[in-house]
């Protein structure tokens, strides 16, 4: 192949590949698994390039959390670390960016120079991935050669790709939440369904209780539940019930040792703060 030749396949080709790629990228199991998925299928599939990686904002910085090899990982390092690059301008709000050739860039001086000599990198392309309400980070694609014809189809296959990344990352993203959520309201009911048991506590004061030791011992509601479910009772003394609250406990409008799985009769022990 030419120096900086790079053959573009046809429209059906290319439909066909990214057919396959994103079902590849929804597969991934994980964000992480999805990340350096999306960066090797990048190499696959844009004609000429060499080394891919992604770079994100986070809290305290900027970070390469994916990348295909040492050279794209040390390219967005640089980035990460002096705050300037192709993949900076891109997490900074602009569409694209492209260099065709790096031998002949003016911009981002110092890592143009790193990226150049020190890496042998000769073309760079980065485009962001942005969804919805949220950055995915910015995909750099680098060639080690110059990109000398159709920069204009290889910047569109590239962002095509872009948007099937993005859309994977942010729907494997939004199922590990609802995953985690669901997971979180299983254990909080558990530990509800212990202290109404135990402590003959009503659904809401029950809720009450772990809300409260959530906001006096600055954790996450549903690490002061798995807690009481792991102990089967109370961490810390809870309120009497009230007069109210045990009619109806009694009553049967509230779960009770009576109905449901009962649990064993020393853990209801445990879980009364009278002793009774």
């Amino acid at each position: 192949m030419a120096t900086g030749a790079f053959v573009l396949p046809d429209l059906e080709q290319m439909l066909h590949d990214y057919a396959d790629a994103a079902q590849l990228l929804h597969a991934g199991s994980s964000e992480e698994q999805r990340q350096t998925q999306g960066t090797r299928l990048a190499v696959d599939l844009i004609p000429g390039c060499s080394w891919a990686g992604l770079l994100q904002r986070r809290r305290r910085g900027m970070a390469g959390v994916a990348a295909t090899h040492e050279v794209a990982r040390a390219a967005d390092n640089y980035c990460a670390d002096h705050r300037t690059g192709p993949g900076i301008d891109v997490l900074n709000g602009q569409p694209s960016v492209i260099s065709a050739r790096l031998a002949t860039e003016t911009r981002w001086a110092s890592w143009t120079q790193y990226a150049h000599e020190s890496l042998g990198i000769q073309a760079v392309l980065s485009v962001p991935l942005l969804g919805m309400s949220r950055s995915f980070g910015a995909l750099t694609l680098y060639f080690a050669e110059p990109i000398v014809d159709d920069q204009d189809a290889m910047f569109a296959r590239a962002t095509s790709f872009a948007t099937h990344f993005t859309l994977a990352l942010g729907c494997g993203l939004m199922i590990e939440h609802q995953a985690a959520a669901l997971e979180n309201r299983t254990v909080i009911g558990q530990a509800q369904g212990i202290l109404m048991v135990g402590s003959r506590l009503t659904a809401d004061t029950a809720f009450a209780y772990l809300q409260r030791l959530s906001q006096h011992s600055n954790r996450k509601l549903r690490d002061i539940a798995a807690e009481v479910v792991g102990q089967r009772g109370p961490i810390h003394p809870v309120p009497e019930p009230t007069p109210d609250q045990t009619s109806a406990h009694l009553d049967g409008n509230t779960v009770h040792s009576g109905g449901g799985a009962a649990l064993p009769e020393t853990a209801v022990a445990a879980a009364d703060p009278t002793g009774g």
